[in-house]
């Protein structure tokens, strides 16, 4: 839903504010995608190539994850 997202973003902008170099390189990567052309809008391209903005938000998520992480116990063991 729309809280996952908020979530998310809310803890990315959080993060690339924590580190300028960081931020840096995200502009720099937008920059090489849109130019100076600010009134486009984005094609699934444009987000395919937007390689390092995805390993921010994965490291995000990975970090501050919106969904709890269940660990599962075996109670006997098992042979696979």
């Amino acid at each position: 839903g729309h809280e996952t997202v908020a979530h998310t973003i809310t803890w990315a902008l959080y993060l690339v504010g924590l580190y300028p170099d960081v931020q840096a390189k995200i502009h720099e990567e937008l920059d090489g995608i849109f130019g100076t052309d600010l009134n486009r809008y984005v094609t699934e391209t444009d987000l395919n190539d937007m390689k390092y903005l995805e390993c921010v938000l994965k490291e995000t998520n990975r970090l501050y994850s919106v969904v709890p992480i269940i660990a599962r116990h075996l109670h006997e063991d098992t042979e696979i």
